[in-house]
């Protein structure tokens, strides 16, 4: 039962019964529990040992005036601390609604979209923010043809392009969903024309966006800045392997159980958590060494089946946005200049890709070690890759002087 005032120590276990109370899963209990941890550091700083909502309240205050701390840091820290000055408190909680999924839409396209939804969810296995991020999109058009008073049948090229170029944003994306649309749409014959070959032909601006990237010595003295002497040292240092040698996402490194480990063909079998792709990848010594390490030496002795948990109480498995963090801290910590680049565990992912492209290693097997779907997606990494962009640039041609000085040119004076 949570009461104040309450020392620090004693705050956590409470904590944790309060919100599995509410019924929240063990990833978001984790996510809570960070932000408390954030919190203590705040007093122990201040010298405050007992904790009181009034605490909860200042911290939040000094928090959110700090322009260094990211939104989401923040964020956290807002829910966290709000639920437990409400446990302290005596407040009932209740869950916020969710946002009404039903869509505005009408007509023969409101039944057609209705059923390509069904269709992404069911058969394409889309997750459900997918979905509805193409409902939304759906609508949208759907709202536009209503305002023209105009339905699926009496849909244009004109039509689709006056919609496009309407939109403020995320026009891309629109295109996108359209194109997959009217394709579905024929398949099932429901419309004529798919617009296949007009969509193909239509090509939007897009800003370019390279990779962070760190070069082979550089994430080599992040890995060495590490200390094993401790426990969580020794826990960071295998979650970083594991995105340095393995180009694994923070999503599957929280997830990674002993289970996917198979030490005697010294392999890593996982289904992919963001594409839902089973991988196979080489248990490198250095990878299976760390593990090892942590495992023996570092890690609590708890039930939990993944591999890298949480330090602190109640040890529940590390999440995603944990290993981000623990991650991002040590590669800030190694004193590698940033220079601009991104500092998160997707810079090592980015940057394996990059080097084993330097390395003449082949897109297809990058993109079988990264886990995607197709080369397309590898092919990002050519962008950043100095050594092959080099060969493929061309001389630059002389250019005689009597060019310049010629009559009735642009430079002629």
């Amino acid at each position: 039962m949570l009461h104040y005032p309450t020392a620090r120590e004693e705050l956590v276990q409470p904590f944790v019964e309060l919100l599995q109370s509410y019924g929240f899963s063990s990833s978001t209990i984790s996510s809570h529990l960070t932000a408390l941890r954030r919190m203590f550091v705040f007093m122990e700083e201040n010298d405050i040992a007992q904790y009181e909502p009034a605490i909860g309240n200042l911290y939040l205050n000094c928090l959110m005036a700090d322009p260094l701390p990211s939104k989401a840091i923040k964020q956290h820290a807002r829910a966290a601390i709000t639920l437990l000055n409400n446990g302290m408190e005596g407040k009932e909680y209740t869950r916020a609604r969710t946002k009404d999924l039903s869509y505005h839409w009408e007509g023969i396209i409101g039944q057609e979209a209705e059923k390509y939804l069904k269709y992404l969810e069911k058969d394409r296995l889309l997750s459900p923010s997918t979905v509805r991020c193409n409902g939304k999109l759906l609508e949208s058009f759907a709202i536009n043809l209503k305002r023209q008073h105009l339905d699926l049948h009496d849909v244009t090229w004109d039509v689709i392009i006056s919609h496009i170029t309407s939109l403020e944003r995320r026009k891309d994306e629109a295109l996108t969903c359209l194109k997959c649309f009217f394709m579905y749409l024929h398949e099932n014959r429901v419309v004529k024309d798919s617009f296949f070959e007009l969509f193909r032909s239509v090509h939007l601006p897009k800003k370019a966006k390279l990779p962070s990237v760190y070069t082979i010595e550089e994430v080599r003295h992040i890995e060495k800045s590490i200390s094993r002497l401790s426990a969580k040292g020794k826990r960071d240092y295998a979650m970083l392997l594991c995105a340095s040698r393995l180009g694994l996402r923070t999503s599957d490194i929280s997830l990674l159980q002993y289970s996917n480990i198979d030490w005697h063909k010294n392999e890593i079998r996982l289904v992919q958590y963001k594409t839902k792709v089973e991988i196979v990848l080489p248990l490198l010594p250095d990878v299976g060494n760390a593990i090892r390490d942590y495992t023996l030496h570092g890690r609590p002795k708890v039930k939990e089946q993944r591999v890298f948990i949480s330090h602190s109480g109640p040890f529940l498995g590390m999440t995603p946005c944990s290993v981000s963090c623990a991650l991002r801290d040590r590669i800030r910590a190694s004193g590698v200049e940033a220079n601009g680049r991104k500092q998160g565990a997707h810079s090592l992912r980015h940057s394996l890709a990059t080097n084993m492209l330097m390395n003449d290693t082949t897109l297809p097997v990058i993109s079988s070690i990264l886990g995607h779907s197709s080369t397309e997606s590898t092919k990002t990494y050519l962008s950043v890759d100095i050594k092959h962009l080099l060969e493929c640039a061309l001389e630059v041609p002389m250019v005689d002087r009597n060019f310049y000085i010629q009559k009735g040119g642009i430079l002629y004076d």
